[in-house]
């Protein structure tokens, strides 16, 4: 168990008070207590002491034997101010002691030159949205401001600020490009599916006449082979004796048949006399 303890870290505004209570073992209930300001006990700065008791116009202090606390009072802090504080018991040797670490905070403020100023999340002038966040990294304060729904309008100065410090920031806002590029994308992919569509379709064609005419040339030409082979070989015997290869034949005429003269008793008589009117 400790023999002083306290808070290990408190945060005041800037111009504010605060009161620290130190809790010591109460067998230090006579001892002098004392308020230290350093980041090493070994050597700190003494601030503040009940024995003699001092006094100052920001910083008071007072024991309270009966409860073994005894606490410091500070007003109108300042960020000056900020630093480890000790609260210590003053004793044979090695002093008692405890640590804490106090923060001045002042107001954030982000300015557009010219223009209004937030110290909170609100919107700036020009309808852009501004975040201000403040957060301690390393030992160090870091001021984070984070601006969305910025237009071309909010190009141009700013400045932010904590305290007395003051930093002037340029912005330059530019007009979005990315729907165009992607639009050029799309129809750069679509020409050229179409090119190899038309391409394709007649290269198709033209290897599908071509595979036919092939195949047809082939079985033609199988099927000619097959028939050269069916056929017998052509032999012809001459004859040893030349006068046996003519052929004799006899024409005659054939006259036709000669009228019959008629019978007797087939002729008709008749007797023509002229006739008068």
């Amino acid at each position: 168990i400790q023999s002083v303890s306290t808070v290990s870290h408190v945060t005041v505004k800037k111009g504010g008070s605060i009161t620290i209570p130190c809790l010591y073992d109460q067998r230090y209930r006579n001892h002098v207590k004392y308020w230290c300001k350093g980041r090493k006990f070994l050597y700190c700065s003494t601030q503040m002491c009940t024995k003699p008791k001092s006094t100052s116009d920001w910083l008071s202090i007072s024991d309270n034997v009966t409860t073994s606390i005894f606490t410091l009072t500070m007003n109108n802090l300042q960020p000056v101010v900020s630093d480890y504080f000790w609260c210590a018991v003053e004793k044979v040797g090695l002093d008692e002691s405890t640590y804490l670490s106090l923060s001045v905070t002042t107001d954030m403020r982000w300015c557009r030159m010219g223009g209004s100023c937030v110290k909170k999340s609100e919107t700036l002038d020009a309808g852009a949205s501004v975040k201000l966040k403040r957060i301690s990294t390393n030992g160090k304060k870091v001021m984070i401001v984070t601006m969305s729904g910025l237009d071309r309008e909010n190009t141009g100065w700013y400045w932010c600020a904590v305290g007395d410090l003051q930093m002037p920031v340029h912005i330059t806002v530019n007009q979005k490009t990315i729907a165009q590029s992607t639009t050029t994308i799309t129809t750069t992919t679509y020409i050229r599916s179409n090119l190899l569509v038309v391409l394709l379709i007649p290269l198709s064609l033209l290897g599908v006449v071509i595979a036919g005419t092939l195949v047809t040339w082939k079985m033609l030409r199988k099927h000619k082979d097959k028939k050269a082979k069916g056929q017998p070989p052509n032999t012809s015997v001459q004859s040893a004796d030349p006068e046996q290869e003519i052929t004799y034949s006899t024409v005659s005429h054939i006259r036709g048949a000669t009228q019959q003269a008629a019978e007797p008793d087939d002729v008709v008589y008749s007797t023509v006399a002229p006739h008068q009117r």
